[in-house]
């Protein structure tokens, strides 16, 4: 998974919530929910305090001053030491003062979506035909935050594993399925999960993770397998699977289910497990990030190539590892250089040149490369494992199913890959890749450093989307 790590504190715009406070400040405010998306309907405007510092009015007019000059990092000075209450949710206040704030916390968005998505998984699953609501995921995953069992997967001691064991019924034998439920967090995540405890589907951070969840599992796959095993005369062994902490190993998953074939309830450790349509890969907040090749030197710029199906040239390669020098370290290549020192050079503006104008130079307007462009994506995305779903959460629900990818190399393939490239001014670099004559981008390869680490984004187009979410 693509895992977004958000500050909690600061995983929206503070100048619109700047704007919402003004505007309850000077009793303007009139629509709210239409007008500010974070309001909820069923939140409660509390009176305004502004604890020390100037009046209301001056830190009105200020704040006005402020936002006129758009200016993110006046703002975030300006309401630092202030605790102004715009809103009440779920019994939690939040302050301007505090969502400008960056919090020192930082949550990994992602996993916490993953272990939202399985629970609504175990639920559809377990309640079978009943329409599956937020608030009902929501119990799942304090059946998780509660759950005694602990899940022996030999992670991390900084994992929260746990086992939950369900019966589900059975429509024409009185013999129920077993469903087991697995799930692993980090222990950020889980305490963030279990401080909101009571409020899980109502939370503000977590609201649409439940009900994108809910409405995902109420339709296509997770509902026809529901009535399958419901429907079916046998009693089922099913288990669905956290795999993004713990590791995926050889699949692009971050949740598998499976049931087991030959299962006899009288022998629990009998049946072979049969992976079904339900492998799924987890994006947030309609991220097109589909992953990253991470590292400045040859290994991860090859990787990064591959994802569009080109291979380095040899040049290209000996080039590199003459501009960032390698040495292992437990296993694995590591740059001689410090990232600072790379930075600071240049060295990585050279490296992206190179590898950038090789990929332009192998695809750019080429007959006969379509197949092994889609190939790239393909294993990229989901190892070429046609079972992967991959659900985006937080972001409306969207689905898209790797198993697109033949009709498309088959439909497309007497067309020609148009690239184009775009050497920012800062030294990072950005490719778009279309189908011509089609005018939508289809993938986007991007590369800046980012802290001390080096970013290579590879991020889906609004045309690959299309293709990859029709029926």
């Amino acid at each position: 998974m693509a895992n977004k790590i958000s500050q909690t504190s600061s995983d929206r715009s503070p100048p619109l919530y700047a704007q919402y406070a003004l505007e309850v400040l000077e009793g303007s405010i009139k629509s709210p929910y239409t007008k500010y998306p974070f309001v909820d309907k069923k939140s409660q405007l509390v009176n305004i305090a502004l604890v020390g510092g100037p009046s209301v009015a001056a830190a009105i007019n200020e704040a006005k001053q402020v936002l006129a000059r758009n200016s993110k990092q006046g703002f975030l000075q300006f309401f630092r030491n202030k605790q102004l209450v715009v809103a009440q949710d779920g019994g939690m206040s939040y302050t301007v003062g505090d969502l400008a704030k960056p919090s020192k916390e930082k949550i990994e968005f992602g996993y916490l979506a993953e272990g939202v998505l399985q629970c609504a998984i175990a639920a559809r699953l377990v309640e079978r035909t009943k329409n599956i609501t937020p608030a009902m995921v929501a119990d799942y995953v304090r059946d998780y935050l509660n759950s005694p069992n602990e899940w022996q997967m030999g992670s991390k001691t900084t994992t929260v594993a746990r086992r939950m064991e369900y019966e589900a019924d059975n429509q024409s034998i009185n013999g129920k399925d077993l469903v087991i439920s697995y799930v692993a967090l980090n222990s950020k995540a889980f305490s963030f999960l279990k401080n909101r405890a009571n409020v899980l589907h109502e939370d503000i951070y977590l609201k649409s993770f439940f009900q994108d969840a809910a409405k995902y599992v109420n339709s296509g796959a997770p509902a026809q397998h529901a009535r399958y095993f419901y429907m079916n005369g046998l009693v089922d062994k099913l288990e669905v699977k956290s795999l993004g902490v713990i590791g995926q190993g050889k699949t692009k998953a971050d949740i598998i289910t499976e049931y087991y074939q030959g299962y006899d309830p009288r022998r629990p450790q009998s049946g072979t497990p049969i992976p079904f349509k339900l492998n799924i890969s987890v994006k947030i907040n309609n991220e097109e990030q589909f992953g990253q090749a991470t590292g400045i030197y040859a290994e991860a710029m090859e990787r990064f190539a591959a994802a569009v199906g080109v291979t380095l040239s040899s040049t290209t390669k000996q080039e590199i590892q003459k501009l960032v020098p390698t040495s292992l370290f437990g296993g694995k290549p590591r740059p001689t250089a410090s990232p600072e020192d790379i930075k600071s050079s240049k060295t990585h503006t050279k490296v992206y040149k190179l590898v950038y104008e090789d990929i332009m130079e192998q695809l750019n307007t080429q007959r006969g490369k379509i197949e092994s462009f889609f190939d790239g994506i393909e294993n990229f995305i989901s190892f070429k494992d046609p079972s992967i779903v991959i659900v985006n959460v937080g972001g409306g629900d969207a689905v898209y199913y790797a198993d697109r990818f033949n009709d498309l190399k088959k439909r497309l393939k007497d067309n020609i890959i148009n690239v184009k490239l775009v050497a920012q001014p800062s030294g990072n670099y950005q490719m778009d890749f279309f189908i011509a004559p089609l005018t939508k981008s289809v993938l986007r390869l991007e590369s800046r450093p980012i802290g001390p680490t080096f970013r290579n984004y590879v991020k889906s187009g609004e045309q690959l989307r299309t293709w990859l979410s029709e029926i």
